[in-house]
């Protein structure tokens, strides 16, 4: 009788005289496993950890091997938020009983804490599969999905319970939050539209809604919805930090300001509050005031990388490399593990022109600290495949690919790879297995087309292209390869529609110019092409697209207009470096080797290891004849010692001055790029100079073997004469 009114009042969630009644029964009953069960089921659920322990012991020496018993040992050390002695727990559970579905759903919940992604997806199937009707299982799996950036299968996942009665109002949240991944805010909003009105004080629900709006260009509304959601819940900062960067990406100062302000009331020791007031100051260009923040978001954290990382930024702009250096350092200090700074490290070698083996290091150095991270691994895949050593980067991304087989990311990079490597049937494979893990990856399909195009399979590049924009419609990749593919197959006109509808999309008009520009000039209509790319300069100020427009006009032989094109850019933007650097080089074209100096010269003032800057600047200062161009030699070959080109000048500026010494870096030169005839004329003549006739003429010989036309060869021609 007694358990009966305890089940009678378990029925009716009266959970302490649910409780009271099955102790008197626990007593009443030395060796009762069932009722010793509920008891510590019931002490957990009141938050009675003590008491749940004590008859968790009894349940123990009754039952020691039960998968109940190790369950709720499991389900103790969950509530304690002791992860690791849980998930041990539980898989002892699972192991005497791989079907007992209480330890499969706890199971599914601390993997997905621990972010073991495919063990939580098993479990969260099977428990979709056995028991259909409990919410649990949709849930789990739907967050793992989105925790996997798999949007679409999480809507998957979660669709069948989505029109239950009453509605699930964390089901509904998490097709909102797939919807919104997926680019559809509208959809995003109705799901969460639903998720509020079953719970208006659902403050996650509020946040979603207000992200939605956002997305689909309601300002309004979608900060409306975040204040709604910051007044609900207290507790959860998500919909703070969503309405500071809704309000800074309104430009609306102010507000973003007063924002922080609450927030950092709710968590003054938060870093992340210091932080966000550092990135709202610095977009209203109170530089002072930024640093000033980041820098208290440090001294409450000294391991919050996103301060470090925006102090850095303003030491690099104030030519403070060191400075910028030792703040990751800080950070690797207290967090040796920390991979962001420890390849931000390396990356900032790179970006200052420091010798390739050093980046490789520090790459290194970030791989071993944190083995299991995937952001070093893919720093130094990218460096790789950057620097010309496409084939070094691939090993390690498969062997990571098979660790984490369905991280999307390595693959993509990994298809790069193989495509730089030459192997471009092993890229397409890659890019497709994306495309089974996330069909709508539109880039991969985008990707796809590419190679089967450099492959000259115009009818599968086609296909592929058309596919992407069927994913994608206002995505720019897959217009700009149908057309690439049309114009190959003789179908200009259509290739100039594609062009012609881009730009009538607001979207897509600056890029609808640059293509109608590049089927200019595929076609040889230079002037034409000329006019298309300035157009779109003036709508979108890119480095890229100011090269074609200026490029586009040396080849119509307008080259008064280029001059005043380029010189106008410059004067507009005199700090921009990468400018500074195509400057240089369109004047050493026209061996103008003052001014092209002058322009290496700025970039050297910021990046004083800039190795292409030293090395062009070196070029500059020796056909000036200027003394400066051996230190400038020998500092770009101390930061690539294994680069042709620079090793050539160093060459080249030590065999000039006389010294022995620049024979032997040419012979390196040409051992590193033997297929590159300016190089192997360099060899020529030092080696003539130095009166060895014979061996200048084998490398002759040489060079007009696998290049019997063009100025080199005519040079090559001259010095044989001499001979």
């Amino acid at each position: 009788a007694l358990l009966l009114k305890g089940d009678l009042e378990l029925a009716d969630r009266k959970l302490a005289p649910a409780r009271a009644l099955y102790e008197k029964v626990a007593d009443l009953s030395p060796t009762d496993l069932e009722t010793r069960a509920k008891l510590v089921s019931l002490a957990i659920e009141l938050n009675d950890l003590d008491g749940a322990k004590k008859r968790h012991e009894e349940l123990r020496k009754l039952a020691p091997g039960a998968p109940g018993t190790h369950y709720l040992n499991a389900l103790i050390h969950a509530r304690q938020n002791k992860l690791e002695p849980a998930r041990e727990a539980v898989q002892q559970a699972l192991r005497l009983a791989p079907d007992y579905m209480p330890a499969v759903s706890l199971a599914a919940g601390l993997s997905l804490s621990a972010n073991a992604l495919e063990q939580a997806e098993r479990h969260a199937r099977m428990m979709v599969e056995r028991t259909p009707e409990n919410p649990m299982g949709y849930r789990v799996l739907g967050a793992t999905y989105l925790r996997m950036n798999a949007p679409d299968r999480a809507l998957e996942a979660v669709r069948p319970a989505l029109g239950r009665t009453p509605p699930d109002p964390v089901l509904l949240s998490i097709a909102g939050e797939a919807s919104l991944k997926l680019n559809q805010p509208a959809a995003a909003a109705g799901y969460f539209e639903r998720a509020s009105k079953f719970d208006p004080e659902d403050a996650r629900a509020r946040t979603g809604l207000g992200l939605s709006h956002l997305a689909s260009g309601q300002s309004a509304s979608g900060i409306g919805e975040l204040e709604q959601a910051v007044a609900l819940d207290s507790a959860n900062v998500q919909a703070d930090i969503a309405l500071v960067m809704a309000h800074l990406r309104e430009r609306q100062y102010d507000k973003a300001l007063a924002a922080v302000g609450r927030l950092e009331k709710k968590e003054p020791k938060n870093p992340v509050s210091a932080s966000l007031r550092g990135a709202v100051l610095s977009a209203r260009g109170d530089i002072k005031g930024a640093r000033s923040a980041f820098e208290q978001a440090l001294a409450l954290d000294p391991a919050y990388f996103p301060a470090a990382a925006n102090l850095a930024a303003f030491d690099l702009r104030d030519n403070r490399p060191g400075d910028a250096r030792q703040r990751y350092r800080s950070v690797l200090a207290k967090d040796p593990k920390n991979s962001q700074a420890a390849v931000a490290v390396a990356l900032l070698t790179a970006h200052t022109g420091g010798p390739r083996e050093q980046v490789l290091d520090e790459l290194k150095q970030a791989r071993e600290a944190n083995p299991e991270a995937v952001l070093p691994i893919l720093a130094t895949a990218r460096y790789l495949i950057e620097t010309g050593a496409p084939k070094d980067a691939i090993p390690m991304l498969q062997e990571a690919a098979n660790r984490n087989t369905e991280n999307t990311q390595i693959l993509d990079v990994l298809a790069t790879g193989f495509v730089r490597s030459g192997q471009r049937a092993q890229a397409i494979s890659t890019w497709e297995k994306i495309l089974r893990l996330d069909p709508k990856a539109v880039l991969a399909q985008v990707r796809i087309g590419e190679a089967q195009l450099a492959g000259g399979d115009l009818e599968a590049a086609l296909a592929s292209f058309r596919k992407a924009a069927a994913i994608a419609p206002q995505a720019v990749e897959p217009q700009v390869g149908m057309a690439a593919v049309l114009h190959q197959q003789g179908k200009k006109d259509e290739a100039m529609r594609i062009a012609a509808r881009m730009r009538a999309n607001d979207k897509q008009k600056v890029a609808g110019a640059v293509l109608e520009g590049d089927l200019l000039a595929a076609d040889g209509d230079w002037a034409e092409a000329s006019d298309r790319y300035r157009g779109a300069f003036a709508q979108q100020r890119s480095l890229q697209i100011g090269v074609k427009a200026h490029r586009a006009l040396r080849t119509a032989k307008r080259d008064a207009e280029a001059e005043t094109f380029l010189r106008d850019w410059v004067r507009a933007e005199p700090a921009n470096l990468r400018l500074r650097l195509y400057a240089g080089e369109a004047d050493t074209v026209r061996e103008r080797w003052k001014q092209a100096f002058e322009h290496y010269a700025v970039v050297l003032e910021k990046e004083p290891k800039n190795a292409l800057a030293l090395n062009n600047a070196a070029w500059a200062l020796h056909e000036l004849k200027d003394a400066r161009a051996l230190d400038h030699a020998r500092r770009a070959y101390e930061a690539a010692p294994k680069s042709a080109s620079i090793v050539d000048t160093y060459g080249v500026i030590l065999s000039a001055a006389g010294d022995p010494k620049g024979l032997g870096l040419l012979r390196q030169a040409v051992d590193i790029a033997p297929a590159n005839p300016q190089i192997r004329l360099h060899l020529a003549e030092a080696l003539a100079r130095a009166n060895d006739k014979a061996g200048a003429k084998a490398q002759i010989d040489e060079l007009l073997k696998a290049t019997p036309a063009g100025p080199t060869a005519d040079s090559a021609r001259a010095l044989q004469a001499k001979l």
